[in-house]
């Protein structure tokens, strides 16, 4: 190795090691008594509030993931028909959990579109939920189980899923009848 790409990799560890500090005193600090009792409004904007835009598109938002990461989307998913619950100018939060919530795993998407009272995540959420995440904290989210965007519908009426396997990100779909532990929503908050 020479020594101009050792210096690199060690500024790159230190760097790491001084984000990896960072990132755990923020993590006590929120879970301080004083922060519990200020209303989520009131705390700083991180990851999971998204300020979502009308030129937010579903490529626009894929565009935006293949700048940042590897990202794939499965060849049969045509994603330029994508009919979701919710577009335009709003903002939207979710629990700020790497995985998709485990209280909705082995629901289908059917099952879940009965659940009227509640805003489930949209494709084009978590398409910028995973921008947002990566650039805050340089990992990815769903590395064990697939968030299941049961916001949004595919024009066959499939139900877009996304994920982060070893190397890249993905979107996929599965059908809104079928459901698995691995499958899960996001609902806001």
């Amino acid at each position: 190795m020479s020594k101009l790409n050792e210096e690199k990799l060690n500024k790159i560890l230190e760097l790491k090691t001084k984000r990896d500090e960072i990132d755990n005193e923020l993590e006590k600090l929120l879970s301080t008594e004083v922060v519990e009792n200020v209303s989520l409004s009131e705390k700083p904007n991180r990851w999971n509030t998204l300020k979502m835009k009308p030129e937010y598109t579903v490529q626009y938002l894929v565009d935006e993931c293949k700048k940042l990461f590897d990202t794939y989307v499965y060849s049969w998913v045509d994603l330029s028909k994508t009919k979701s619950d919710r577009s335009g100018e709003y903002e939207i939060t979710y629990e700020p959990n790497v995985e998709a919530d485990e209280k909705w795993k082995n629901k289908s998407a059917n099952d879940l579109a009965e659940l009227k009272d509640i805003k489930f995540i949209t494709l084009e959420e978590r398409l910028l939920l995973e921008i947002q995440y990566f650039k805050e904290t340089g990992k990815h989210l769903d590395v064990d189980n697939w968030t299941f965007c049961s916001g949004s519908r595919l024009h066959c009426g499939r139900v877009p899923r996304c994920g982060w396997d070893e190397y890249r990100f993905q979107v996929d779909d599965y059908h809104p009848d079928s459901a698995d532990d691995y499958m899960r929503t996001r609902n806001a908050i």
